[in-house]
């Protein structure tokens, strides 16, 4: 048995590294303290004006390559008076520092005294933190972790990491390289780390949304916390207090202790340190039937530091754990583990960036993540930040004696390679970035999502609906007030009725009255701004019905005479004697898709392969086209069009892709000969954001890579191949299903409800690991469940926003890829994938990446298209409606026809407010409550009341909105008194 150390950690160091070019000198040197002569840990080292450099290690020890001498270094730490030093050899450097100066003498505090300027002040900074000011930052980082058990050491890793961060601490990251080794040992009570680095996800400055551990800064400070006031200091011309923190009598769950750095003037905290020592934090645990420990403690320290333009940044953390270790109640080792983090570059992006890391992804292990990305030896044996303390010598040392690198390195995969140092500075890469800001506008390249209160409509009733307009890349809420135009289109594609609704911060809400002379029929709904492409509009179907209508039928637009059988081949095309994946879709004359079975033949009849569809009439088949072999598709039912084979190429590349496996994508790449040992580009493209890209040679005709998943955004990316003068071979799909999951619970007092009675209903929405999703944007309708309800299945916000442009056009349950995150799943997403046209607009990159970038030119919101209509029989779910269909009495004063002014103030949803009075007209709402605009509370909590119709038993709730981080949220659950006999 060998126990597994679960725990949540990460630690962060603040140092910055040079770029350098041609030539270089190494510099190298020690900084301590001027009087004590001690090694200063974690002063920053900078050249001058530039905000590249590195940082003294736990020794005071640093290397800094520099391109040319002399130069300027700024030497600062947040303890210490900053210096200048001009540096004209290359000769060792011994720094030292002058302590900065005290301004009050250290205070004797007798017994436990409560300081009332201690106390306003971290209230001051709790309220800091919270405000505006604590914008996000970002920089990249080196991570460092070394774990002992008892004197031999057990593990070591080695990460870069991209982060963003604020004054509080860690918010998102992503790995950019990383590699471990852990010691091979044949006792049964080593331990190892899991997902170590997580912990500073919940050390952070403020108190964390946890009740497992108590920290000093938060609103419930006096009534945990004895503070005092150590020493007040000027340094680097800030006043900064010491305050001690120490948790009283009454305090049983675990708190930290320790001291805050905090300046007077601006209420910043500029350093945290402190402990927890305390054997029963619930947020961690230790694996083993039989394990146990004691004397488990916790230690920690945050430090910011100041830039030139006196914003604070995240300098560094150190966090460590130790504990004894018990097996079967007898002590087996102490156990040690202790990590930095290193920054080496701070920048700041044209937008948010979304890095990956926003959700804790507690199952996963640091080993697990790292074996994704690939080991890159060369880097790691060049990196300058890498240069080792002699402490660090000893790690290294002690795993070289059992080989540990050579064998222990289990993300040796030599096929992937990321090249970011040698890439990122590539001419075709450069200009693959630049012509894709070119393409991604943001007035141009956004996503509107529609959410309705139901799913159809009767002539004469009014449509309630809220629009989200999203930045493509990310998600988050567009911030531009702009007119969103809202067009109802009739099965010709004429314009029946039309709105305009102002948005403000990506939200706009209004309603629709659709007369009672629109004849019945499938319609188009279509939102856009004046802005957009149409390829970028928000287009669904939306039925009508009318309660007039004896015949029970009807209009639809016809798109073709007979179903359709298309093939569409991996990547794009097919190329002479390569094999490839041979996707293909069956539909009817209305578009829905056919489940179908054939055979593929070739010219002189002999079989290639079954055809079967799997999934919405998708399919797929392998093959090695061949030119002078004809190939003929037979459908074994039903009457098809004749089905045209593709082109098959002389000369050219296939792409196949299995992205089935949960971790990485993998790709093989094959050429004709007229490609061998030629250069290519292989991209990852998502929203029109570069998230991988690789080099590949073809040899004897074949490449392969695995591209880690973890980088890319949930929801849809494209794999595009490029030769090197940058025409576009291959273009696949691929959908990555990243673990980025809320859940809706909701909260009644009682289920059964009388007629007009009062009904009040409590949403609590929670993230995948059970920590409550505050100032969420919701949009809520509340449906009678017994006259009509909405198929949990169909397009949500959810779906929509992760499958996009797929949704409406090709899947009529889009829900159903969703439901599951299992392998089934994946295939059957995978199909999807492989289906689509390779022209889609909304995925497209340019056909030649150095042609003239595409010119956006928004179409004309009231393009007409041609359309076969037919009358056919309502569906059965129409049929029982109008069966027991009753005119709402409410809200349907308007007036019919065109509108073209910007509702600014829409109407307010007409809910009855019946109070301690019933009288009024009879109550048949189908709509029970609608509202386009409430938000969650801290607690991820809001609370919805309204009163019940004259006959509704059952009700079925529909939530749908957005994450202050954009992060979808979707949920449709129904209760009353026959829900499960329905």
């Amino acid at each position: 048995m060998k126990p597994v150390f679960l725990i949540c950690y990460f630690l962060l160091c603040c140092a910055m590294a040079p770029a350098a070019s041609g030539q270089s000198t190494e510099l190298s040197g020690s900084i301590v303290d001027k009087t004590s002569q001690e090694p200063i840990p974690f002063a920053n080292i900078a050249i001058k004006d530039i905000y590249k450099g590195t940082a003294s290690n736990i020794l005071g020890e640093f290397t800094l390559k520099v391109d040319s001498l002399p130069i300027v270094l700024v030497i600062s730490h947040l303890s210490y008076e900053p210096l200048e030093l001009e540096v004209n050899s290359s000769e060792p450097l011994r720094v030292e520092m002058t302590p900065g100066k005290l301004l009050m003498p250290e205070l004797v505090i007798k017994g436990k005294g409560n300081d009332e300027f201690a106390y306003n002040l971290v209230n001051h900074a709790y309220n800091k933190i919270l405000g505006k000011s604590n914008t996000d930052k970002y920089g990249k980082a080196f991570y460092r972790q070394i774990s002992k058990n008892g004197d031999e050491y057990s593990e070591l890793y080695e990460i870069f990491y991209d982060t963003r961060f604020t004054n509080n601490g860690v918010e998102d990251w992503a790995i950019q390289e990383g590699r471990y080794a852990l010691k091979l040992s044949t006792a049964d009570s080593f331990i190892y780390n899991k997902n170590f680095t997580l912990m500073v996800r919940l050390l952070t400055i403020i108190q964390p949304k946890t009740d497992d551990l108590i920290m000093p800064v938060s609103l419930d400070v006096r009534d945990q916390y004895y503070l005092s006031v150590g020493r007040i200091l000027s340094v680097n011309n800030r006043n900064v207090a010491q305050i001690r923190f120490e948790k009283k009598e009454n305090v049983t769950k675990p708190a930290m202790e320790g001291e805050l750095l905090i300046d007077i003037d601006s209420h910043e905290v500029l350093k945290l340190t402190g402990t927890i020592t305390d054997d029963n934090l619930n947020f961690i645990t230790l694996k083993g039937k039989y394990s146990s420990w004691e004397n488990y403690q916790v230690s920690c320290e945050i430090a910011f530091k100041e830039m030139d333009d006196d914003q604070l940044v995240l300098d560094y953390m150190r966090l460590g754990q130790t504990f004894d270790y018990f097996l079967n109640d007898e002590y087996v080792s102490k156990v040690e583990t202790k990590s930095n983090l290193t920054y080496f570059e701070y920048y700041d992006p044209p937008q948010r960036k979304k890095l990956g890391g926003r959700m804790l992804r507690y199952g996963l292990r640091d080993s697990d993540i790292l074996d994704n990305i690939g080991y890159n030896q060369w880097f790691w044996d060049e990196n300058i930040i890498l240069k080792r303390t002699p402490i660090e010598s000893e790690v290294i040392s002690s795993f070289e004696k059992e080989r540990a690198f050579g064998s222990i390195y289990l993300n040796n995969k030599n096929q992937i390679e990321l090249e970011d140092y040698k890439l990122d500075s590539d001419p075709f890469i450069v200009l693959v970035r630049r012509r894709l800001n070119e393409y991604h506008q943001p007035e141009v390249n956004k996503k509107l999502y529609l959410h309705r209160d139901k799913p159809f409509y009767v002539a004469g009733e009014t449509m309630w609906y809220k629009v989200y307009s999203l930045q493509i890349a990310n998600n988050i809420p567009d911030d531009k007030t702009e007119t969103i135009f809202l067009e109802l289109r009739d099965p010709k594609g004429e314009v029946v009725l039309s709105s305009n609704v102002a948005s403000s911060l990506g939200r706009a809400a209004g309603s629709l009255y659709l007369p009672a002379t629109l004849p019945p029929a499938k319609y188009t709904l279509v939102a856009g701004t004046k802005d957009m492409t149409s390829d970028f509009y928000y287009s669904e179907s939306l039925e009508i019905f009318s309660n007039q209508t004896r015949n029970r039928q009807f209009t639809v637009a016809q798109q073709d005479t007979v179903n359709r059988f298309v093939y569409h081949p991996e990547g794009g095309r097919l190329v002479e004697s390569l094999p490839n994946q041979l996707g293909f879709e069956a539909s009817n004359p209305f578009g829905q898709p056919l489940e179908v079975r054939g055979r593929l033949v070739d010219g002189i009849g002999r079989m290639v392969g079954n055809l079967k569809s799997e999934y919405n009439g998708f399919g797929s088949i392998f093959v090695m086209p061949r030119q002078e072999v004809g190939f003929n598709t037979l459908i074994m039912s039903d009457i098809f069009e004749e089905t045209a084979f593709p082109e098959i190429h002389e000369d050219g590349y296939s792409c196949m892709v299995n992205n089935l496996k949960p971790h990485t994508i993998d790709v093989t790449v094959n050429s004709t000969i007229k490609f061998e040992g030629k250069k290519f580009y292989l991209l990852v493209v998502a929203d029109g954001v570069l998230y991988d890209r690789r080099i590949g040679i073809i040899t004897r005709g074949l490449y392969r890579a695995e591209f880690p998943k973890a980088p890319l955004p949930n929801g849809v990316s494209q794999l595009l191949l490029l030769d090197e003068h940058g025409i576009l071979h291959c273009r696949r799909l691929v959908y990555v299903q990243q673990s980025d999951a809320t859940f809706i619970k909701y909260y009644l007092a009682k289920k059964d409800f009388k007629p007009r009675e009062r009904i009040e209903l409590v949403l609590e929405i929670k993230d995948q690991n059970g920590k409550a999703v505050a100032n969420t944007d919701l949009s809520v309708s509340v449906l009678n469940y017994d006259r009509i309800s909405r198929d949990p299945l169909a397009r949500n916000i959810q779906n929509y926003i992760n499958l996009g442009y797929l949704t409406g056009k090709k899947l009529e349950k889009p829900g159903e890829l969703f439901e599951e995150y299992d392998r089934e799943t994946s295939k059957m997403l995978d199909l999807v994938m492989l289906n689509q046209e390779t022209a889609i607009p909304q995925f497209q990159l340019l056909d030649s990446i150095f042609a003239k970038p595409l010119e956006h030119k928004p179409n004309k919101p009231n393009e007409n298209h041609q359309s076969n209509l037919v009358q056919v029989d309502l569906p059965a779910y129409a049929v029982q409606y109008l069966e027991n269909y009753r005119p709402q009495t409410m809200g349907a004063d308007r007036t019919a026809g065109h509108s073209s002014e910007i509702d600014e103030t829409p109407q307010a949803f007409p809910s009855p407010n019946y109070g301690k009075s019933d009288d009024g007209p009879p109550d048949y709402r189908t709509t029970l409550y609608w509202t386009p605009q409430i938000s969650t509370n801290r607690k991820g909590r809001v609370k919805i009341s309204f009163f019940n119709s004259d006959d509704a038993r059952n009700y079925q709730v529909i939530v749908e909105g957005l994450s202050q981080h954009g992060l979808p949220v979707f949920n449709t659950f129904t209760f009353g008194r026959n829900v499960g006999k329905r």
